[in-house]
């Protein structure tokens, strides 16, 4: 996926977070773009995370059919467009070495590019269950 920058999404962030993640894109050159909760719901929400990142070829053909409903947004979380691997381990250790850490985290693809925030925080949610039940059955 063809990017302008490497930009990080962030929903429904708390503001202590959200300041560290800020001073940190700053310091490493990534865009931040922060989507917040609104009261009235959120046009941003459901708008194409390929969209929302600046990707230039963010529409997959073979998936633009893909309406799923989307839950609500309800955990922060993170997308990862445009990063290389080192970048986003850098990124990642000084989130932790911050304190800022968010459960909620995904890179970018171009299967998930046309899904909107929702769909991506349900898809999410459904791989930390089944890592979570694999974990436990051992």
């Amino acid at each position: 996926m063809q990017m302008f920058q490497e930009t990080l999404l962030a929903f429904r962030v708390e503001p202590e977070k959200m300041e560290v993640i800020r001073r940190l894109c700053a310091e490493l050159g990534i865009k931040a773009v922060e989507i917040r909760k609104a009261e009235n719901g959120n046009a941003e929400e459901q708008a194409p995370l390929g969209l929302l990142a600046g990707a230039r070829d963010w529409m997959n053909p073979l998936l633009a059919g893909n309406r799923r409903e989307p839950g609500p947004i309800t955990e922060e979380m993170l997308v990862f467009a445009g990063f290389s691997d080192g970048l986003l381990d850098l990124f990642l250790k000084k989130l932790r070495q911050n304190q800022a850490a968010v459960s909620l985290k995904a890179v970018l693809t171009e299967q998930n590019a046309v899904w909107n925030a929702g769909q991506l925080q349900e898809e999410l949610k459904q791989e930390r269950e089944a890592f979570l039940k694999a974990a436990f059955k051992r």
